[in-house]
C-alpha cells in the first residue's frame, strides 16, 4: 500500500471509525428473534404439505379403484 499523506491517513482513519460505529449502531438495533417463519408457521406449512400429499394419494387410489 502506498504511503499516505497525513491528511489522507486521517481521512482513512475517520472513515474506518465511521464504519465501525455505524456497524455497532446497526448491531444494537437488531432484533434478537430469528428472521425465519415462526414455529406456528412451520407447523401450518407442514400440515398443508401433509394434506396435499393425502389428497393426491386419495385421488390416485380412487382413479385406480
Amino acid at each position: 500500500m502506498a504511503d499516505l499523506s497525513p491528511e489522507d491517513a486521517l481521512e482513512v482513519e475517520a472513515d474506518r471509525l465511521r464504519r465501525v460505529t455505524g456497524a455497532f449502531r446497526l448491531g444494537s438495533e437488531a432484533s434478537p428473534r430469528p428472521t425465519g417463519p415462526s414455529s406456528l408457521g412451520q407447523l401450518a406449512a407442514g400440515a398443508a404439505i401433509a394434506i396435499a400429499i393425502i389428497l393426491v394419494l386419495a385421488v390416485i387410489a380412487i382413479v385406480h379403484h
